[in-house]
């Protein structure tokens, strides 16, 4: 009887054994799977387009290059923090990133919280921006990037756009033969021509993957 039991008690267990290592495995394969900030990110143009008369430090921006993506859902505690995707010129490089905190229903206020709580640099300047139908909250400064670095122009946009927040990461040469309206002026201009060409697109990516 009790050889019986032991017996059935085993077949018990290998049943359950058999059904949960294909649910497991499916988590698995899905965990693995790039979340749907990296896929529309990685969707975006790898050259951006760049008016005829665009100045000698915007040229260049061309290389969205390999292992510029960066998906951070997948990461311990990346939950919410979405995915970015980085573009380099020979002066700049602007870092797009699109992520939710875990928060629906994403205002303009909530932009505007968000600007206020980034502390990524010493803002000299805050601003307001429309885009299209939406605003972009923005901080502007000039600091090195690092302990013994140079000074660098940075700049910092974001907008809620369909629930995500969208922002735009901008550092810039500190161009010391002219004066910082003009350097904050190349950081603006660089900002606002990566917006044109990424802002469109990735929305609409994320408005459809998002509904799947």
């Amino acid at each position: 009887m009790i050889k019986q039991n032991i017996q059935n008690l085993l077949v018990l267990i290998g049943l359950a054994v058999l059904s949960i290592c294909p649910a497991t495995a499916s988590e698995s394969n899905k965990e693995n799977e790039p979340s749907v900030y990296a896929v529309c990110l990685d969707k975006l143009p790898t050259t951006l387009d760049l008016p005829d008369k665009a100045p000698e430090t915007m040229r260049l921006l061309i290389p969205k290059t390999e292992n510029m993506l960066t998906d951070y859902e997948p990461l311990i505690a990346g939950k919410g923090w979405g995915a970015s995707i980085k573009y380099r010129s020979a002066y700049c490089e602007v870092v797009v990133y699109a992520y939710n905190r875990n928060k629906e229903n994403l205002t303009a206020k909530d932009a505007e919280i968000e600007r206020d709580l980034f502390d990524g640099f010493s803002a000299h300047t805050k601003f307001e921006k429309e885009v299209g139908n939406y605003v972009f909250y923005g901080s502007a400064g000039v600091a090195p990037l690092g302990e013994g670095t140079d000074n660098q122009v940075q700049m910092m946009s974001i907008g809620a756009i369909h629930d995500t927040f969208i922002k735009y990461r901008t550092v810039c040469r500190h161009v010391s033969d002219i004066d910082a309206t003009a350097n904050y002026r190349i950081a603006d201009l660089m900002t606002s021509q990566v917006i044109k060409e990424t802002l469109i697109k990735l929305d609409s990516c994320l408005t459809n993957e998002l509904k799947k």
